[in-house]
């Protein structure tokens, strides 16, 4: 898209908190996991997150899904 490698960093961020009706960031994290899954599907080259276990499961869990 750019030509170079992009690294997003959605973790728990406020937007999300208002698509979910959230003002703590602990409970944006599945809004996060959604994010995260949808950026690597577009091909982002990275992801900052808080809890990268659940970050790969899911995103391992589309590519799976894909196949």
């Amino acid at each position: 898209m750019l030509g170079y490698p992009l690294l997003v960093g959605v973790s728990r961020k406020r937007f999300l908190g208002e698509l979910v009706n959230s003002q703590n960031p602990s409970d944006r994290e599945f809004a996060t996991v959604a994010m995260t899954t949808e950026l690597a599907r577009q091909k982002v080259w990275g992801v900052r997150t808080h809890t990268v276990k659940a970050h790969k499961d899911a995103i391992a869990v589309i590519e799976r899904l894909r196949k």
